[in-house]
């Protein structure tokens, strides 16, 4: 499936802070067994595939056990050709 001209990308994630010393993780996986990805990496990927990020927000996505759990939004655009 292609996206049409300026076509958008949604998407969330479960927020992932890369520890200093952690060069180069992209994602990790939680207690629950969900992975989590990295700012960064999302980015990237979003750059190698010549998307431009068109916004992020950082978000409670769901509760787990009672606790919020932050979640970055992400919406992704084809460049004007």
């Amino acid at each position: 499936m292609a996206l049409s001209d300026r076509g958008m990308f949604a998407f969330s994630t479960e927020s992932f802070e890369v520890e200093e010393g952690d060069d180069g993780a992209t994602c990790c996986l939680s207690q629950a067994g969900r992975y989590r990805h990295s700012d960064s990496h999302m980015r990237r990927l979003g750059s190698l595939y010549k998307l431009d990020l068109a916004m992020t927000e950082l978000c409670i996505g769901r509760q787990e056990a009672g606790e919020p759990v932050m979640t970055m939004l992400y919406i992704f655009q084809l460049p004007v050709a």
